[in-house]
């Protein structure tokens, strides 16, 4: 049990870290209440990863069977987890855009950034 509460631990937080950098490089209209919006914005995964220290078998994954069946807590965290690398890259696209000018060692390294979910999923 102690890996699988690292391993989802990682899978909760990273997507929201990242939607964070990504908002951060763009600077949107909202970031002066960035602290606000990311405290919100921790919740779904906060309740997904207590999942793992409360009887969710059905709701969360079935780790009994093989292999593990996954339920709709699961599967609602795993959209919600997408969406919000969705909009870290389409604020990465929109800082790349003011970068345009920028050196392409910038350029790369903002494009290796947006590829590491892909990597880490």
């Amino acid at each position: 049990m102690p890996s699988t509460c690292f391993n989802y631990l990682g899978i909760c937080v990273l997507p929201l870290a990242f939607a964070a950098v990504g908002a951060q490089a763009a600077r949107p209209r909202w970031w002066r209440h960035a602290r606000l919006v990311f405290a919100v914005a921790a919740l779904p995964p906060l309740v997904t990863y207590s999942c793992l220290f409360w009887d969710s078998a059905d709701w969360f994954v079935d780790f009994s069977v093989r292999p593990p069946r996954r339920g709709p807590i699961f599967l609602a965290n795993m959209v919600y987890s997408w969406a919000l690398i969705g909009v870290a890259w389409l604020y990465f696209a929109k800082t790349a855009a003011r970068l345009s000018r920028a050196s392409p060692t910038r350029l790369l390294a903002l494009a290796i950034g947006t590829a590491t979910p892909l990597v880490a999923n």
